[in-house]
């Protein structure tokens, strides 16, 4: 009896390892597309948000990417990144340098491209 619920329960906790490997990897696999070389144009920031958008020059790569409303970057504020990100493209665009950066794709068709990051050059 005991043997047949230990099985039991091994037969269901290896039901629920796959499912949160799943879920967990599900975000993995996102699309992006790396931009170098480009200056910081415009940072618009919404007041009601906090959230930000982003257009460098010249524009992000973004092509076969679903994320393609007019080559902005959307920074959302709840991002743990965003202060930092935020920062680093303020510095670039204050001194005029070049920077990488990475569009995302969220997976929703015409909608913004989420800056994923930001790689500062010399």
């Amino acid at each position: 009896m005991v043997c047949l619920a230990l099985v039991f329960w091994f037969l269901i906790m290896n039901k629920v390892f796959v499912l949160l490997v799943l879920l967990v990897s599900s975000g993995v696999f996102a699309e992006w597309k790396d931009s170098s070389s480009v200056s910081v144009e415009l940072i618009s920031v919404w007041g009601k948000t906090g959230d930000a958008l982003i257009q460098t020059n010249p524009k992000a790569t973004i092509t076969d990417l679903k994320c393609t409303d007019n080559y902005w970057l959307t920074l959302d504020k709840t991002d743990p990144g965003f202060q930092s990100i935020m920062a680093m493209l303020l510095a670039a665009q204050m001194s005029g340098k070049t920077i990488t950066v990475r569009a995302e794709d969220d997976g929703v068709t015409k909608s913004y491209c989420r800056l994923a990051r930001v790689i500062t050059h010399k």
